[in-house]
């Protein structure tokens, strides 16, 4: 090949990659890509909150998650329930189409401003100074002053709007032509920027979602019995244990306060202890434990004719209605269930139920009073006593201050903008007249402000002061 060939060749695929930049430029700078975005992802959210939404605590587990489905999805939607969970939306704010709408909706609106920038700029910094005759004559805030004083040029009269303006917080730009002097004048100019600090304040929180939602969790129910230790989990190394539960209730059965002893176990060292409440969190390396309720818990033994002790811990009743507490107990080797219940606020005075069942077959209820055991079916099942659980909410959002950033940009920038609207003037100072229009952006009562300044201006060029009407 040639050189020109080769010349010819590169200058072809420039052309080529040229074009296909500008096609993408195109297609983000469409105000329409944005508005379908928005209604996706808007769409896809209320999906999400129709939907239920996978628990934090077993994201990432596949034999957890399907047992999830199997026991709280597919009894309701049946056939749809392997479709749903095939496009994710058992689990929308973390599945990858979900992502790429927000990362393509950044692109959309970052491109989007910058792409405004250089207009806003120039109108902000560099504005057109000549007005059309059109413009200044029709304009609805107008004022003509006949500028009458002998011996006084245009150049003074000029001088001397100038300094009126100037006084008043104006910025003034101007033009001298053909012996008339052109102006364009501004307040607030500046804080046109302000929707800069808006669109990024959309950028900036819809960063601070996907790392909130990349590298943070919630598990809203994390139910630690007394004395016993919760794995935080999700990476991190360290754990909570609950020394004690306190609740304490007003004299008709309302909760009046409770709260938690809590230490923070961080390589098998004691490393924090909080009391907290509700609104009181403890914090650690970022992640913070919220008291968020509480219930009873039953402490049974549970041993059969053939392994022996089968089960010998806390049973948290942490389910039930209003009157009666409930837990449940799974013992997979034998696809054994039970379920224990305890009416509120009775301790263990009126005992605990027990219901087994094989299967989804009921086999057997028995009530079990402290260190009592009872056969039930072929297990013996001992109450060894009923204490407290604290339910925490655990929370680590790294995303946080990023959304509390855009927060504050947003607040700023729409209060810029709408709170401090631009003033324009525009004018045209010759040796006899002196023309000024005005305008502003959102303020619809400009005309008081205009009025005093044309009576300022009025003074300024040796004219007085309008008489008041």
């Amino acid at each position: 090949m040639t050189i020109a060939g080769r010349a010819e060749g590169d200058q072809v695929r420039a052309a080529s990659q040229a074009n296909v930049f500008d096609k993408l430029w195109r297609l983000f700078t469409n105000v329409k890509l944005a508005v379908v975005l928005i209604l996706v992802i808007a769409a896809s959210s209320f999906v999400g909150s129709l939907l239920p939404q996978v628990p934090e605590s077993i994201v990432g587990n596949s034999a957890e998650y399907a047992r999830w489905l199997t026991t709280n999805v597919r009894p309701r939607y049946g056939v749809f329930t392997h479709v749903y969970s095939s496009l994710g939306l058992f689990d929308v704010y973390r599945v990858f189409w979900f992502k790429i709408l927000l990362v393509t909706l950044i692109f959309n609106t970052v491109i989007c401003t910058v792409n405004r920038l250089p207009a806003l700029w120039r109108t902000t910094f560099s504005p057109g100074v000549l007005a059309s005759d059109g413009f200044l004559r029709n304009t609805a805030l107008r004022s003509v002053l006949k500028l009458k004083r002998p011996g006084v040029g245009a150049g003074d009269n000029a001088e001397a709007v100038f300094h009126t303006l100037s006084r008043k917080r104006y910025k003034i730009f101007f033009l001298e032509e053909n012996g008339v002097t052109h102006f364009y004048a501004d307040k607030f100019g500046v804080f046109r920027l302000g929707t800069l600090a808006t669109h990024f304040s959309l950028v900036v929180l819809m960063v601070g979602t996907l790392v909130g939602g990349m590298f943070g969790f919630v598990d809203d129910s994390a139910i630690v019995p007394e004395g016993q230790t919760y794995q935080v989990g999700f990476g991190e190394s360290f754990s909570v244990r609950c020394d004690d539960f306190t609740a304490e209730f007003w004299d008709d059965g309302r909760a009046k306060d409770y709260y938690s002893d809590l230490t923070i176990i961080d390589g098998g060292r004691e490393v924090l202890r909080q009391r907290i409440r509700v609104n009181e969190p403890l914090e650690y390396k970022g992640v913070r434990f919220h008291q968020a309720f509480y219930g009873p818990v039953a402490n049974v033994e549970v041993k059969d004719s053939r392994n022996g002790i089968a089960f010998s811990d806390a049973v948290a009743l942490s389910g039930g209605t209003a009157s009666t507490s409930v837990g449940w107990l799974n013992l997979p080797s034998a696809d054994q269930t039970l379920i224990l219940s305890l009416p509120r606020g009775s301790g263990d005075s009126r005992g605990l139920g027990v219901q087994l069942f094989e299967g989804d077959k009921p086999v057997a209820l028995e009530t079990l009073k402290a260190n009592q055991p009872k056969t039930i079916g072929d297990l013996q099942v001992t109450l060894q006593g009923i204490s407290q659980f604290t339910g925490l909410r655990v929370v680590k959002d790294p995303g946080a201050p990023i959304v509390w950033l855009a927060a504050a940009l947003l607040v700023i920038g729409a209060s810029l903008t709408f709170y401090l609207p631009r003033r324009r003037l525009w004018g045209r100072i010759g040796p006899n007249e002196l023309t000024l229009v005005g305008s502003t952006d959102r303020m619809s009562n400009f005309r008081p402000e205009f009025e005093r300044l044309v009576d300022d201006v009025r003074q300024a060029t040796g004219l007085g002061r309008k008489a008041a009407s």
